[in-house]
């Protein structure tokens, strides 16, 4: 028997003493000249993407490529809250099955209320930002995170346009610690007692 295409071969179905019938599936076989390139989309990534949005996937060894989004499948994945998305690419080479890419979707532009990752401090709590009061006191501030781009965080949550927020706010929260804990312990009645 003869596959019906070149192709390389994912799995082997068969097994000896198997009773092969016309239609039996024997093989799980992949077609390296029809690539396709699954993309996972997280859910606060879902609202801004949309069929026919351009793609550019850039390759370990240098080689981009340039494609669009097909029509998004309307499921979600319940267990993982994400939606699988396969893209269909040519390459200039012979691909690497399992091999990753870098994946940039170039969506509609929209203004949001963002601030600099930097200002985005991410402990067990949840995330806050340095929210600057007046005479340069800082006060944390819990905030509700959205997308995030390479250099940005939008915030959907917990702050307001207009607001100051320290850039590199985890000196300022660890300082903030260390000075309640100080308070704390001076405040026991250990050191009221002058033990």
């Amino acid at each position: 028997a003869h596959a019906s295409r070149a192709c390389v071969v994912q799995a082997v179905m068969a097994r000896p003493g198997m009773s092969v019938e016309a239609m039996t599936e024997i093989l799980q076989c992949v077609d390296p000249a029809a690539v396709q390139i699954e993309l996972v989309l997280y859910p606060d990534q879902l609202d801004w993407v949309e069929e026919g949005d351009a793609v550019t996937l850039a390759f370990a060894d240098g080689e981009t490529v340039k494609t669009r989004l097909p029509g998004l499948p309307p499921l979600v994945d319940e267990v993982t809250r994400t939606l699988r998305v396969r893209l269909p690419v040519t390459l200039e080479r012979t691909p690497r099955l399992g091999e990753y890419a870098q994946a940039t979707i170039h969506t509609t532009e929209r203004e949001v209320l963002s601030v600099p990752k930097s200002a985005v401090m991410r402990t067990g709590r949840g995330d806050f930002v340095m929210r600057a009061l007046d005479k340069g006191h800082f006060m944390p501030v819990k905030v509700v995170t959205g997308i995030e781009s390479a250099e940005r965080v939008a915030i959907l949550e917990g702050l307001q346009e207009g607001d100051t927020v320290a850039v590199n706010g985890q000196f300022l929260l660890d300082a903030a610690a260390s000075m309640a804990d100080v308070g704390q312990r001076l405040k026991s009645p250990a050191s009221q007692d002058g033990k």
